[in-house]
């Protein structure tokens, strides 16, 4: 199936929702900067392998939007399928919002995955479209991309502390002064590069960053790590419970 074949089937799901267009960005659910290829969405939807950039699909356009660096390499990747190259930064391109502004008509519906969309990107549109309305419950690459990458299932492995300078009860416990001082009952932490930090922890989630797809949430006295529980083995598994952690998958 190449790019085209795609862009016809997304767009055959748009017309079922009666969509205007749909936007597909180069995130996953973390805001990682580095992407497992589960979530290379954004190059699967266009052939566009660059690190940053934002694909717009209305049912007539598709546009990619991406910095200077991958000008030359966007242009060539892209040059066999209906995708144009929108030059960021350059003069007589539209951004994002501004070709939406321009192209979108009143009371239009904007599509996109919302769990791998930003908050301060969610923002920006909602005060810039006026009357448009955003749909974020569509997940809509999943649909259509048969053969996706599996997400990652490699184990997780621990740290050790004289590697790390700080053993993972001293950094929870540096991390909850931090939220005594500020009157923090809760922290949330979703970068897992963060997470790894924290307990002392590695994997192989991504290519060439040591990290583990998870989540945590701190309190003083309780500290939650969500992940998949097929990558902890025992001697992990012990580790963190031997460290008050509370594991949920």
């Amino acid at each position: 199936m190449n790019i085209d074949e795609r862009l016809e089937k997304l767009r055959s799901l748009m017309r079922d929702r009666k969509l205007d267009c749909y936007i597909v960005a180069t995130s996953d659910p973390h805001q990682s900067e580095y992407l497992a290829d589960y979530y290379k969405t954004r190059e699967f939807i266009s052939g566009f392998t660059g690190s940053a950039g934002t694909a717009v699909i209305t049912l007539k356009e598709a546009k990619l939007w991406t910095d200077s660096r991958y000008f030359l390499q966007a242009q060539k990747q892209l040059a066999s399928s209906e995708f144009e190259l929108m030059k960021m930064g350059v003069e007589g391109y539209p951004t994002v919002l501004e070709y939406l502004d321009e192209n979108i008509p009143e009371f239009g519906k904007i599509g996109f995955d919302g769990e791998c969309y930003s908050v301060t990107g969610y923002k920006d549109l909602s005060e810039n479209m006026g009357s448009r309305i955003l749909v974020s419950d569509l997940d809509y690459i999943s649909k259509i991309w048969t053969d996706r990458p599996e997400l990652p299932k490699d184990k997780i492995w621990i740290h050790d502390d004289k590697y790390c300078g700080l053993s993972l009860k001293e950094k929870l416990g540096i991390l909850r002064e931090k939220m005594a001082l500020n009157h923090c009952d809760y922290t949330f932490i979703g970068a897992p590069e963060d997470i790894c930090y924290l307990l002392n922890i590695r994997g192989n989630d991504v290519d060439y960053n040591p990290v583990v797809l998870s989540y945590m949430l701190v309190s003083q006295d309780k500290a939650s790590l969500c992940v998949d529980y097929d990558k902890l083995d025992g001697s992990v598994r012990d580790y963190l419970e031997e460290n008050d952690i509370d594991l949920y998958s």
